[in-house]
């Protein structure tokens, strides 16, 4: 066959190839650390929704932690931006 003058044998043109690699490595862990982590923490978070979603409202203000739902009216003032 035809050879390429000034090109060395058994000399690859690619030097993006460990680069390409650490960006699959890199690629794979974070898919795999999303899934865990919805794995593990979706659950949790879910209960604690359908418990807000759940709460009876209170009849006046809680003087403790309680399972019911208070609305309190609040004001915001000296805002600065």
């Amino acid at each position: 066959m035809y050879k390429t003058i000034g090109t060395p044998p058994n000399t690859t043109h690619s030097r993006r190839k460990p680069t390409t690699e650490k960006l699959l490595l890199i690629g794979i862990g974070l898919l795999w650390a999303s899934v865990y982590l919805m794995a593990v923490e979706f659950p949790e978070r879910k209960d604690e929704l359908y418990a807000l979603h759940d709460a009876v409202p209170c009849q006046g203000p809680p003087q403790r932690p309680a399972d019911c739902l208070w609305d309190e009216e609040s004001i915001v003032s000296d805002v600065r931006l």
